[in-house]
């Protein structure tokens, strides 16, 4: 819902809470130029621009503005790049929504940001709100220190690459989910409390099979197979049929379009692709 007055507010909290001032303005002409983009105007034209971000009657960042904030709130004060819910990146996402901007826009935003992280070679933590990565870290060193949100976060990882097929290199989304992978595997190996197994093995599961779908698009077979195998096998434990047939599901998609170990293949606006790819997961 807009609120240009909150949207406002949101963004001085967030300069604020920075401490930042003229740095501010100091802070995205020196990101222009990290980022290899063209050069701001002076510093004192940028620092108009913030006050006009959180006046009385706020004016949109455009979207040059948009994706230097974007960077500017993705990472940490300390320079640790945090994604996830309860970040100030989120929180910056939500101030332009409250300014006016579509979602379209914000998750284009996020993608952009995303995809810069995994060139850099960010990856699953990335994702994670910060309390989360913080208990994530702690499970994978003692996993009976897992809890809910501990599963919650690893499950949104999951979700985030899934979201993303279609606007990331497949190759590129395998860096970001990999880590997933292993970690469902090795909290699932460790003695996590009894109540939080049948959730994260859901989360193994979705995981496993996403992995293996993205392992076909990339062509390297065997993986697929593994993973898929590793998916089925998780999903038998769970006392819900439909998990399993999911995976079969998903895994029929990648059978049809296999013939005899070789692999069909379609051409498409003069580029050799698998076809179904983002249709289905």
């Amino acid at each position: 819902m807009q609120d240009r007055a909150a949207g406002s507010a949101v963004l001085k909290r967030l300069r604020k809470r920075r401490g930042l001032s003229l740095a501010a303005a100091r802070a995205l002409v020196q990101l222009a130029g990290d980022l290899h983009q063209p050069a701001l105007p002076a510093v004192a034209s940028v620092q108009r621009s913030v006050a006009r971000w959180e006046a009385v009657k706020p004016v949109m960042p455009d979207e040059r503005y948009q994706l230097l904030l974007a960077h500017l709130y993705a990472r940490t004060p300390g320079g640790s790049l945090v994604l996830g819910a309860g970040s100030d990146f989120a929180e910056y996402l939500n101030a332009l929504g409250l300014l006016g901007e579509s979602e379209r826009r914000t998750a284009e935003l996020r993608s952009l940001v995303l995809r810069a992280a995994t060139n850099a070679g960010g990856g699953m933590l990335a994702l994670l709100a910060p309390g989360v990565q913080a208990r994530l870290s702690a499970a994978l060193e003692d996993p009976s220190r897992s809890d809910e949100d501990t599963i919650d976060g690893l499950a949104s990882v999951v979700v985030d690459v899934n979201a993303e097929i279609g606007s990331l290199p497949m190759v590129r989304l395998q860096l970001v989910l990999a880590p997933a992978v292993e970690a469902s595997r090795r909290l699932l190996a460790g003695p996590v409390p009894e109540p939080l197994l049948p959730q994260l093995r859901k989360v193994a599961v979705a995981a496993a099979t996403l992995a293996g779908r993205l392992a076909f698009e990339t062509r390297d077979d065997a993986a697929s197979r593994a993973l898929y195998a590793e998916a089925t096998g998780e999903a038998g434990r769970l006392a819900e049929p439909w998990q399993q047939a999911s995976v079969h599901m998903s895994h029929a998609l990648v059978t049809l379009y296999s013939a005899q170990g070789g692999l069909m293949q379609v051409r498409v606006a003069g580029a050799v692709t698998r076809p179904g790819g983002p249709a289905w997961s």
